[in-house]
């Protein structure tokens, strides 16, 4: 899978396969040397205030980016 970092940006919106959404609030690790050890990772925010983490290597397994398109989000 290709990343496109252009994508990673913080407070873009994205939706999980399952409806859930959520917006990206950092990338961790990208300084990292030894990312076998300390993968980037994306840290993110669901709209019920959870906060997770996710390798960025397997982010678009299962979300997609959403566009800033008012009123409603829409898959890009």
């Amino acid at each position: 899978m290709n990343i496109d970092m252009n994508d990673m940006n913080v407070g873009s919106r994205w939706i999980h396969k399952n409806g859930n959404m959520y917006t990206i609030l950092t990338l961790a690790n990208q300084e990292s040397t030894r990312l076998d050890e300390y993968p980037i990772m994306v840290v993110y925010q669901g709209d019920n205030g959870f906060i997770w983490t996710r390798k960025l290597n397997d982010w678009y397994r299962s979300m997609t980016k959403m566009s800033k398109t008012p009123p409603e989000w829409k898959s890009e």
